[in-house]
Parts: structure tokens; C-alpha cells; sequence
């Protein structure tokens, strides 16, 4: 169910602990959904992307109306989940789908009703990125993170 609540693009805050009757090594699974505002720039040598998130965490209360484009250039809105990653691990995988290309304030305001409709590139990537674990959502804040992904489909 919650891989249908991301690809329908419904913007929900969900931390999921999936309790096993066998322990596991690691711990238990968490999986959990974020939002991120970023940039994003192409290297076309090497075929990968850089991408400055500038927003992460649980930014779901503010309307897709009101977020502005950063850069009048390759601004766009994602949806992430981060999932089976161990608890307490500053390792994990995000799977990113871009949403929408938000370079004109007005394709914003045609979807704001209908986040649905975010799904024009049906493109998953695959990441790895640091982070602690430790810190409580609520507490996750504006950050100036740096990812690096392959543009390929898996």
C-alpha cells in the first residue's frame, strides 16, 4: 500500500517499523517518506547527476502552490522513500522519483489540486546517503545535503 500512496504522490509522513519474531542482525526495518526541493545539474561525460538538496525532511504541510522554484533553471519536486534500511544505520537507500518539472510557476498551479498528475518521467533512481538516524523527524530541518545517483532505470 505504501508503494501505491507514492506513486499516486500522496504526501504522507509515514515511519512503518516492521517487527519480525526473529531478530534481525541489524534491527528492525523502518521505512519512512520524504519530501525534497533540489537542483539538479547534468554532467553528460559521465552520465551522472549532481543534485544540492536544498530541502529535506517532513515538508509536507506546505502546499505545492507555495513552493517556489529556487532557480528559474532545472528546479524540481521530489518524493522519496527510504526503505528497508536498518534502524540506527547512517547508511540507507532512497528510491526518487521526479515529479515535475516546476520551471514555470504556472505548471505548479495547474497540479496543485491533483498531485497525482506529478508523474510525468517514469524514472526511478537509486541512492545511497549518509544520515543519522538518531534525530527525530520532527527535528529534521532545512539542510544543504549533496547526492550524487546514475540516471538509469531500475
Amino acid at each position: 500500500m505504501n508503494t501505491i500512496h507514492l506513486l499516486l504522490g500522496i504526501l504522507l509522513i509515514t515511519v512503518e517499523a516492521m517487527n519480525s519474531t526473529t531478530p534481525e542482525p541489524l534491527g528492525p526495518k523502518v521505512k519512512r517518506f520524504f519530501q525534497i526541493e533540489g537542483k539538479i545539474y547534468c554532467n553528460e561525460t559521465s552520465m551522472r547527476y549532481l543534485v544540492t538538496i536544498l530541502r529535506k525532511g517532513p515538508q509536507f504541510s506546505i502546499p505545492i502552490s507555495e513552493l517556489e522554484p529556487v532557480d528559474a533553471v532545472d528546479t524540481y519536486i521530489y518524493v522519496a522513500i527510504a526503505k528497508d534500511f536498518p534502524k540506527n544505520s547512517t547508511t540507507y537507500d532512497l528510491q526518487i522519483k521526479i515529479l515535475h518539472n516546476c520551471n514555470e510557476k504556472r505548471h505548479v498551479m495547474e497540479f496543485k489540486d491533483d498531485i497525482g498528475s506529478f508523474l510525468p518521467v517514469e524514472r526511478w533512481t537509486k541512492i545511497r546517503h549518509n544520515i543519522d538516524l538518531t534525530v527525530p523527524e520532527k527535528e529534521v530541518g532545512p539542510s544543504n545535503l549533496t547526492m550524487m545517483w546514475e540516471n538509469r532505470p531500475f
